[in-house]
């Protein structure tokens, strides 16, 4: 499943997949997840599950970074203390490859943390991949150094000529239990040292068995991010003002506005968020609700019931819905019999743009 980039809406970009790990027969699913941001700069979520059948049950997260130095840090931005480690090798049965990782150290720890890769150049600002990184439970935390890759080589660009033929700072993620309820996810943040850095906290959560929830703030004070994903299209959640049934939902909104920024859904049957309501029709569906200066903006791909609310300056009225010729016909919506101060308005197939109108 994936989630493409609508002609009118260009803030997300996903990916799902979901496989057997042949070696261990582990049950596997990941999900990404590139979103941009009001400054041009983008981050990544990436979500990743993993169980077995077995009673005695092993997995881990892997992550390879260019960089001259990588360090860990607590969840009050303090330098973790990690030790020499010898339990990345293959003996007791585990991966030959473990064997070709040096520089081995560990840390176990319950809480959030977080990583900084650093690219060092002369006369140019520190290269910086940030990782916020979701705790759990007596998570072994390792830092090693893997191999060189190969895909880096002189003339290509690929990196800079100090770090051709180098190893790379590695984290590694460890669990002694299932990683499916309770996944292992990573927020990836570049920037650079002097530059535009988008995010200045991450806030991890989960409200169901299924389900992860992820706080995203803005370096600016009032933009967030609230992303909430589950396993599938079936899975229900029900958190404070949200109730979503289905895999993917992200609602932007600015501290002090009543309007979000934007609503974006995937694999929804129904999301419903303080008065916003998508409703899929037959099949999941993926739709964004995008604010603008005229009003909003919407795309889905399969039928669905939209209710808006009214809100403060804004009061939904008619949508033009717009064809591939680039014509458009109008529609008045309907008010919702329960509720006066929401606006439904029903899609009977898919559309690239839409306009929702205000009176």
């Amino acid at each position: 499943m994936s989630g493409e980039l609508y002609p009118s809406f260009n803030k997300v970009s996903f990916c799902k997949v979901s496989f057997v790990e042949p070696k261990t027969n582990a049950h596997q699913q990941r999900l990404m997840a590139i979103i941009n941001t009001p400054i041009g700069k983008p981050y990544i979520v990436d979500l990743f599950r993993s169980k077995t059948e077995n009673e005695n049950q092993k997995h881990e997260y892997f992550y390879h970074n260019l960089g001259h130095s990588f360090q860990l840090f607590s969840q009050s931005n303090t330098p973790l203390l990690l030790k020499k480690s010898n339990d990345l090798t293959s003996k007791g049965g585990q991966l030959k490859a473990y064997d070709y990782l040096t520089d081995k150290k560990k840390v176990v720890v319950d809480a959030d943390l977080s990583a900084i890769f650093t690219i060092q150049e002369e006369d140019k600002d520190d290269n910086l991949m940030k990782l916020w990184i979701k705790g759990s439970k007596r998570q072994t935390v390792f830092s090693v150094q893997s191999p060189q890759s190969n895909a880096i080589s002189k003339g290509t660009g690929t990196a800079p000529q100090s770090l051709h033929g180098k190893k790379m700072p590695t984290l590694v993620l460890r669990r002694n239990e299932q990683a499916w309820t309770n996944p292992f996810v990573v927020v990836f943040n570049p920037y650079f040292k002097n530059g535009s850095n988008p995010i200045q906290n991450v806030i991890f959560s989960q409200e169901t068995k299924y389900d992860q929830q992820i706080h995203i703030q803005h370096t600016d004070d009032s933009t967030s991010d609230k992303i909430t994903l589950a396993t599938s299209s079936n899975d229900v959640i029900g958190a404070h003002d949200l109730y979503q049934k289905g895999l993917l939902s992200i609602v932007r909104e600015k501290e002090g506005q009543d309007i979000p920024e934007f609503i974006f859904a995937s694999g929804i049957y129904q999301l419903k968020y303080k008065e916003w309501e998508i409703t899929a029709l037959n099949i999941p569906a993926t739709v964004s609700i995008e604010k603008t200066q005229d009003g909003f903006v919407l795309s889905n791909d399969q039928p669905i019931v939209v209710k808006i609310p009214h809100s403060q300056g804004f009061k939904p009225t008619s949508i033009r819905l717009y064809k591939n010729d680039g014509n458009f016909i109008e529609r008045r919506g309907n008010i919702n019999r329960n509720n006066a101060h929401q606006m439904e308005f029903r899609l009977e197939q898919a559309y690239h743009k839409i306009l929702v109108l205000s009176m």
